[in-house]
Order: C-alpha cells, then sequence, then structure tokens
C-alpha cells in the first residue's frame, strides 16, 4: 500500500539519549540551511558575557546538537528546534538545551530581527528540555521526547508573538513507521514484538527471543536496536517502570547484532545472535538494566540434541510411541 505523509501540527508536551558537541552553520536570508558538521569540544557555546548573536531579517542560523547517531542509516530521524520572531521588532533571547542527565547541550543569545530564526538540529536520541528565555522577562520551557525521533520529519517551533508571549507547536509529516516502537511499560507490565514472519515449516528450527527487563526500584528509558547484515529491522524505546518487561521475538534465522543502552546514564551493550541460535532448542538474549543504570546482558539456551533438517523428514514412530529416524530403523 503507498503511504502518504501529509504535515500535521500537534500539540506540545513531549519528552530525547546522549550528549554531545554543536556545530554553527551561518545565516542565509530568506531561507533555512542545513545543519553542519559537528564541531569540536573547543567549540564552547556563547557564554552569558558574549553579545548577542544578530541575526537579520528573514534570515536564519543553524546549528546542530549531536553525537551522530542519528545521523547514521536507520530507522530513526532528527529532530528540528525553531526559535522564531514573528513580531515586527527586533528581539533578544536565550535558548538553553539541557539532556537527560541535566546537562546543557546549547545555550546561545540571539538578537533576532523581524521574521528571522535559528534552526537547531537534534541529532542523538535523548529526552530533552528546551528552554527560552526573553529579555523582556517571559520563558518557556518545552519538553522533546523519543516519541518525536520517529521515522517522520517533525520540528518545534518557538515563536515570539507581537503581544510578548512564546507559542509552542509541533508540526510532523504523518507516515506509518514500521519497526519503530516508543512506549512506557507501566510497573509490572509487559511489552511484545515480533520481527519477521516464520514462513519455514521446518519445524526443528525456534525462533529466538530478546528480553529487555527492569528489575530495579527506579524508571529508565531504554533503547533496543536490531540489525540483520542487510539493515535495521527494529528500533524500539520503551520507558521501563519497576519491574516491567519487554519481549521481542526474532522468528526468522539470520546473523543478527543488538544495540542496547540507557538514556539516562549513557550506558552500551551489543550482543550478536547467530543463525544457528535458531534449532530445536529454545533459547533467548537478556538484557537487564541494573542499579545505576548498567546493563547485564546474557544468552542461554536449553542443550537438547537436535535433529539435522534434512533428516527431520525421514522421521517415523515405533510401536512405542517413539520418535526415530531412518537411521535409527
Amino acid at each position: 500500500m503507498e503511504r502518504r505523509a501529509f504535515l500535521g501540527t500537534v500539540g506540545i508536551a513531549l519528552s530525547a539519549a546522549v550528549g554531545g558537541c554543536t556545530a554553527r552553520g551561518g545565516e542565509e536570508n530568506g531561507s533555512e540551511q542545513t545543519e553542519t558538521g559537528t564541531m569540536t569540544d573547543e567549540d564552547d557555546n556563547q557564554t552569558s558575557g558574549e553579545s548577542p548573536t544578530q541575526v537579520s531579517g528573514s534570515g536564519t542560523v543553524s546549528r546542530t546538537v549531536s553525537d551522530g547517531s542519528l545521523s547514521e542509516p536507520g530507522l530513526r530521524k532528527p529532530h528540528r528546534l525553531q526559535f522564531k520572531n514573528a513580531t515586527d521588532d527586533s528581539q533578544v533571547g536565550t535558548l538553553q538545551i539541557r539532556g537527560s542527565d541535566d546537562e546543557t547541550r546549547f545555550e546561545e543569545q540571539f538578537e533576532l530581527a523581524s521574521d528571522a530564526s535559528v534552526s537547531v538540529i537534534l541529532t542523538a536520541l535523548d529526552r530533552y528540555e528546551a528552554t527560552i528565555s526573553l529579555a523582556s522577562g517571559t520563558s518557556k520551557t518545552v519538553e522533546l521526547g523519543p516519541e518525536l525521533f520517529d521515522c517522520n520529519t517533525t520540528t518545534t517551533t518557538a515563536a515570539i508573538q507581537s503581544d510578548g508571549t512564546l507559542d509552542v507547536m509541533t508540526a510532523s509529516t504523518r507516515m506509518a513507521c514500521p519497526g519503530v516502537v516508543t512506549d512506557t511499560v507501566p510497573a509490572g507490565e509487559s511489552r511484545a514484538e515480533r520481527i519477521g514472519e516464520d514462513t519455514t515449516e521446518d519445524t526443528s528450527r525456534k525462533p529466538h527471543a530478546v528480553l529487555l527487563g527492569n528489575p530495579t526500584d527506579e524508571t529508565w528509558t531504554t533503547r533496543l536496536r536490531v540489525a540483520d547484515d542487510e539493515r535495521v529491522r527494529f528500533d524500539g524505546v520503551y520507558t521501563v517502570e519497576p519491574e516491567a518487561n519487554v519481549r521481542v521475538v526474532l522468528a526468522e534465522p539470520a546473523e543478527y547484532q543488538l544495540d542496547a543502552s540507557v538514556l539516562e546514564t549513557g550506558a552500551e551493550a551489543t550482543e550478536s545472535v547467530g543463525a544457528d541460535q535458531f534449532d530445536c532448542n529454545s533459547s533467548s538474549t537478556s538484557v537487564s538494566v541494573t542499579d545505576g543504570g548498567e546493563l547485564k546482558v546474557a544468552s542461554i539456551s536449553t542443550l537438547m540434541a537436535c535433529v539435522p533438517p534434512e533428516e527431520a523428514g525421514n522421521e517415523t514412530t515405533d510401536a512405542d510411541n517413539e520418535t526415530v529416524t531412518d537411521a535409527d530403523n
């Protein structure tokens, strides 16, 4: 079925995983620039003692807050935050962006001429808080969460109005995003996903389960990505409350790589699942969040002797209803 994308607007009360560097683009009158390359740590954001960055009428300056994680091929796209002056007069305001670890990712003061704007590309998945403070004393804080980072193109715009207030809205295309899940799992509950369809009639092969659990007393935001040799198959971001868990079933035998992370701490873990793990045994890989937001990964399997697939079709049943192969007859 052909999917259509259309532009929609939704209200903001949202929340996004790892900090990074800030890149600066130049100014372009009448149009918006794309993001530039990532700057080094020495390229600090503007301090409060410096004069505001000037943005001329109808111009846009670009900045990038990034660790590059969403610049790589995958199922999720970066999110764009715009700070715009919709009045007829010049306005001075400061934009500050903080990550889920409460560290400042970006802070800069701007003097925006009429219809001027600042465009900040967030290419690191995290749970952000963006605060805009005007020289008049007006301020507003907006949460930019993982749900804004899916396969759609989304932009959150904070615009200064003629009455001195700040109006915030989010515009997004509305495409279905297969393989992208952003969800909250309440305490003690579970969620289940399935990757691929088991089209084989070979009963000697069982699927492999990936179990993501939070046995701690805290709530954590976790990300689980599953990729095979060709592409990313699944990208799930789950806010898991205490004793909550997620079960992801890999139905098709293949070579998989699992990448797990915790947004609040930056903890990461990687595990491989081989095609040879899809046999007659029940196998699983568990990813557990430990105290302090670290990750523990372990794979387990039953240890039954499996009949080779080429011999499975030669099985017969003897007089005692025991299954034997031709080699046993």
